[in-house]
């Protein structure tokens, strides 16, 4: 939780930044909009280096390998099992003596 805090506010503090400095009352020019559009893109560049810093950090995309190969597992487990019921249901049938196209 206190990460995510610490990264939105160095997120934003730009933001605030430009916001308090060119706080006049009642003008807006376009040199203001294009300063902010800048300041926001810059902003919005940093987060994206960032994000790919973190992700690289925290390998996340290790963990996502990991959690695809743990799903695959799972999937063979399962179809498995699947195929051991099917099996033991038939030699149930078999040994009962019910007939398994009825």
């Amino acid at each position: 939780m206190m990460k995510k805090t610490n990264l939105t506010l160095l997120a934003l503090l730009p933001l605030l930044a430009f916001g308090q400095a060119y706080a006049e009352p009642n003008t807006l020019r376009a040199g203001d909009i294009v300063l902010f559009l800048f300041g926001l893109g810059i902003c919005i560049a940093v987060f994206l280096v960032l994000r790919q810093l973190f992700l690289w950090y925290w390998k996340v995309e290790v963990v996502i390998k990991k959690q695809d190969e743990q799903i695959q597992l799972l999937k063979s487990i399962y179809n498995s099992i699947e195929e051991n019921n099917r099996l033991t249901q038939s030699q149930i049938d078999l040994v009962i003596g019910k007939d398994s196209t009825t």
